[in-house]
């Protein structure tokens, strides 16, 4: 292969687009349904990531104390990955242990997504999208550009900025959902619509399909662009089509982060798709206040002054 065989995820996100809701993100992995990885947990200091047990990094990490947070997909690309590279799932938990991040070492790491900031006060977000794809007579490139809103984005692994149909698709629909989603629900339930719709596997015409993109077999990329859910059924039926007896690789889990204004809280969830029926499991979910607006301490006036109020 081009490059190493490793995940092929989608992010999508809201932010802006609800003033009940100001910021949502979703986020699937597909990977390697062999891959181990475990489930979130508190890594000390308020710092929670599901642990990439192969490379050590993680594709999401959130710091529950600072609101501080990074989420990576990856870029597909024909070209060589300079090597040997650190895994560029450390890019997120470096994110989450800082409250702002903006500059990455050049060169150090290649071919991602990375979208990273801070929950504010009033539930928006300090956001940043920092990228590494291939540009024409440069190479491997890292960019990187402030988000603000209101916007709705979606990004799979594009070595471009022409977004992918699977990625339109769900920028749709996640805005759909998003946009005119009532309080009352609640945060839970807005996980639950949006997270749900992006449990969808569409098959889209091969007449819109990217052309070959990557060091994948054709067949390979086209059922990776079933999407936004890759099914692990129909990885295995067109893999043994082609000669791949089983070829292990689908969505595998589903991320959201969802800021409620009306509780004034930020939640944090992760569910399993890796069961034998690729069903979605229980949503393990970590919850932490927004910050506190910062009240103006009012000035000390020296002791003359205030005798002569």
């Amino acid at each position: 292969l081009a490059q190493d065989a490793s995940a092929m995820c989608l992010l999508a996100l809201a932010l802006g687009k609800n003033p009940n809701f100001p910021f949502v993100l979703c986020h699937n992995r597909d990977e390697d349904w062999l891959r181990p990885t475990e489930d979130p947990r508190d890594h000390g200091d308020g710092l929670i990531f599901p642990r990439d047990l192969e490379a050590g990094g993680s594709f999401v990490a959130v710091n529950l104390k600072t609101l501080a947070f990074g989420v990576l997909t990856n870029v597909l690309a024909d070209i060589d990955r300079p090597e040997p590279q650190p895994s560029r799932g450390d890019l997120v938990v470096h994110c989450a242990r800082q409250e702002k991040f903006t500059d990455l070492p050049s060169g150090a790491y290649s071919a991602f997504n990375l979208w990273h900031g801070r929950i504010l006060e009033d539930g928006t977000a300090d956001l940043r999208h920092t990228w590494n794809r291939p540009e024409k007579s440069v190479g491997w490139t890292t960019r990187s550009t402030s988000v603000s809103g209101p916007a709705t984005l979606a990004r799979s692994n594009e070595p471009h900025s022409e977004l992918w149909p699977k990625s339109r698709w769900a920028m749709q629909e996640v805005e759909g959902i998003v946009e005119t989603f009532r309080a009352e629900g609640g945060a839970e339930a807005l996980r639950d619509a949006v997270c749900d719709r992006l449990c969808v596997s569409n098959e889209f015409p091969e007449a819109s399909m990217p052309r070959p993109y990557s060091s994948y077999a054709r067949w390979q990329e086209l059922v990776m662009q079933r999407g936004p859910f890759v099914s692990r059924a129909k990885a295995r039926a067109a893999g043994s089509v082609h000669g791949a007896e089983d070829w292990a690789y689908g969505t595998r889990s589903q991320v959201c982060l969802v800021v409620c204004m009306q509780t004034r809280l930020f939640h944090f969830s992760f569910r399993r798709t890796d069961h034998a029926a690729q069903t979605a499991g229980s949503w393990m979910t970590f919850v932490a206040p927004l910050p506190c607006a910062r009240v103006p301490r009012p000035l000390a006036l020296p002791a003359t002054d205030r005798a002569s109020l």
